[in-house]
């Protein structure tokens, strides 16, 4: 399976509950979670995050892709392909 771009509302919902998914499987800390759920649930910016959490926006970066990794790496355990170029 190959994980692409949205495409419609649908595939939009289904791409976030996947992600929801192995999000939860990740135990992310707290601050993670939060940069995470602001980033794609609320489609902030990352300086409008580092704002909130009091940090700056390369620290938000930095969390972002970290979690990212950790979901490229479930996901390709699980046998999908993260290989697209939009994903982070």
């Amino acid at each position: 399976q190959e994980i692409t771009p949205y495409g419609s509302e649908d595939n939009k919902k289904f791409t976030i509950e996947l992600l929801n998914g192995f999000l939860t499987q990740l135990e992310l800390t707290e601050q993670e979670r939060k940069v995470m759920d602001m980033y794609f649930d609320e489609e902030l910016q990352l300086k409008e995050i580092a704002k909130i959490l009091g940090v700056t926006e390369s620290r938000c970066c930095q969390i972002k892709n970290a979690v990212i990794n950790k979901l490229r790496k479930l996901f390709e355990k699980e046998g999908y392909n993260t290989n697209h170029k939009n994903l982070g």
